[in-house]
Formats: structure tokens, sequence, C-alpha cells
């Protein structure tokens, strides 16, 4: 057998994660293979069993594999990988975008627009209140046996690293919060990804991560209102891609960004290993 690199596994420690679940929880970053099908699969299986073998039986991992990665989906399930998410990806092409194109009917019950800012991290804990039966299960992957208490729990500080860097979007009405909306790009971040990312690919990419509204807001104008928002957002500063992840469950998101321009280019599988406990 000679010395040829034939695949990679990359893995990080979720430090979050391992503190809620009381473990080490890996989410495995990269994993590539060369090859047929047949040989990826084999290749990839036994880059993640090792990888398993050296953090112990109890640790937890966390892969995100594209759709159309049937060689890893394969591997992982062989290893008692179970999925936990599936979403879609939609992407727009901006060069063409009309600011504000996004607000029609963005108003409230009593015909007043929808207050949208940048959301403060005090405002999480109502707002997650208000619209977490949006938010799905096993959203990150390692959360899909918690407790719904504790479920609240972490994804209120998922969403507050969102605000404290100014990158979560929160819709009201008067004073009752109805959205939220979470980017990976957005105000003082913007620049930085900006650089970031025009160095690797030659142009910049928005990501809008969730949207997620009050039950009885559904369809009354709260997504348009804040993905408008944050498109207008994205093309002042000079991003020629939005890109919006959205569970498979959530066809009225994905209908609407449909609606805007966006197209689906591909799907994302989460799975995950529990580990022993």
């Amino acid at each position: 057998m000679d010395h040829r690199m034939t695949g990679l596994c990359v893995t990080a420690v979720d430090d979050r994660a391992s503190h809620e679940l009381n473990r080490r929880v890996f989410r495995i970053r990269h994993l590539l293979a060369l090859g047929r099908p047949a040989e990826q699969a084999l290749v990839k299986g036994l880059l993640v069993r090792d990888s398993m073998r050296q953090a112990g039986r109890r640790a937890c991992f966390v892969a995100r594999i594209p759709g159309t990665d049937l060689a890893g989906i394969n591997a992982l399930e062989r290893l008692d990988y179970t999925l936990s998410n599936t979403s879609l990806t939609l992407v727009r092409d901006l060069s063409e975008y009309v600011l504000s194109a996004g607000q029609e009917s963005a108003t409230t019950g009593t015909g007043q627009p929808y207050e949208v800012r940048t959301a403060e991290p005090v405002e999480v804990e109502a707002a997650l209140n208000e619209t977490a039966d949006q938010i799905p299960d096993g959203l990150l992957g390692w959360d899909l046996r918690l407790s719904p208490r504790a479920a609240a729990r972490v994804h209120g500080a998922w969403l507050r690293d969102y605000a404290n860097n100014g990158n979560l979007l929160i819709a009201r009405d008067g004073r009752r919060p109805v959205g939220l909306l979470a980017v990976s790009v957005a105000g003082r971040e913007t620049a930085r990804m900006r650089t970031d990312t025009t160095r690797t690919l030659g142009f910049s990419v928005g990501s809008v991560d969730l949207v997620a509204t009050a039950h009885e807001y559904r369809g009354n104008g709260v997504v348009p209102r804040l993905l408008g928002d944050v498109l207008d957002e994205f093309k002042r500063n000079g991003i020629r891609y939005a890109q919006v992840s959205a569970p498979t469950s959530e066809t009225p998101l994905i209908a609407h960004c449909q609606r805007q321009g966006f197209t689906v280019v591909g799907s994302t599988l989460t799975l995950t290993h529990q580990g022993q406990a």
C-alpha cells in the first residue's frame, strides 16, 4: 500500500455542547475521500471510526453532510449515526436586487408597519418564547434529545451569540416580539466577512441561518419584512449572493424565498452519533 493521501477527516470540539451534555462533543468539519463512490464510503467510514475510537465511547459526534454526498451519508449511517435535521439551501444573486423589494404587506393588524431592528441579547428570551415552536428539533444536531427546558436554554444561548455580534434581527408588533432572523453577515461583521469570503471565492455571501415567527403571525408579513430588511443590508454592503438555510418542513418559508427569486441549490443533512451513556 502506498502512502498517498486518499481521505481526510477534520473534527473540532464544540465547547458549549460538551458543557451542556457533560461529555465531549465533536463536530466533523470536513470529511473527504478520493476514488469511486464505494471506495469513498469505505475510506470515510474508516476515518470517522478512527476519530470516534480516539475520542472515546462517550463522545458525541455531529456531522453536516451535503445531500449529494451519498458516500459520506452511507458511511455515517453504517456507524449508527442518525438523522437529526434536513435543510434546503436557497440562493439569490443580489446584483439586480432592488432595495426594499421584499417588504410588501409587511404591516400589523392595525395597519402599522412592523418594527424591525437589531436585537439586544436581553430580548432573546422573550422572543424565543414566542417563536420556539418554529425552531426545529435537532437544529444543532446534539440538541435532539434534550428536554424542552434544556433545549430552550441552549437555543437561547445560541441566539444570544448572534445578538452579541449584532447579527440577530427582531420584528415587533408594538411591544410584542413576533419574529427573529439570524444571519452570518450583518452590521459590523460585514466588512470582515466580506474580506474573508472574497479572498477565497472572489465574491461575498450573506447567510440567513434562521427565520422564526410567532405562530399567529405566520402569513402576516413578518417574514417578508425581516427578509427584505436583511437583503437590503446585504445589498448596501456589497454582498453578491444571499443564502437561506430552511428546514424542509418550513414549506411557507421556502415558497416565499422562491417567490423572491431564490433558487434551491442543495440540501444538508445533520447526522448525530450520541455515544454511550
